[in-house]
């Protein structure tokens, strides 16, 4: 996988966490200092994110870092 799969993958892991979660784009983009347009570009792949960001908007949705990453977390259809 290469960089920019990378961020397109983790973009919708991101995004799907968003829509399972209480809070809208704009909400956690102000939460964690992002213009709403920001947020939304990483969740299309588009823009990459910081990791301290990645770490509140993961601590935010409740999801581990690990799941929203890809890293050796199979999605919930997977077996």
């Amino acid at each position: 996988m290469d960089r920019e799969q990378f961020f397109k993958e983790l973009g919708r892991r991101l995004q799907d966490q968003i829509k399972n979660s209480k809070y809208t784009q704009k909400e956690l983009a102000e939460k964690v200092d992002l213009l709403t347009q920001n947020l939304s570009a990483i969740c299309k792949g588009r823009n990459t994110i910081d990791a301290w960001r990645f770490f509140q908007l993961c601590q935010l949705l409740g999801v581990s870092m690990d799941r929203v990453a890809g890293l050796n977390v199979p999605d919930s259809d997977e077996k």
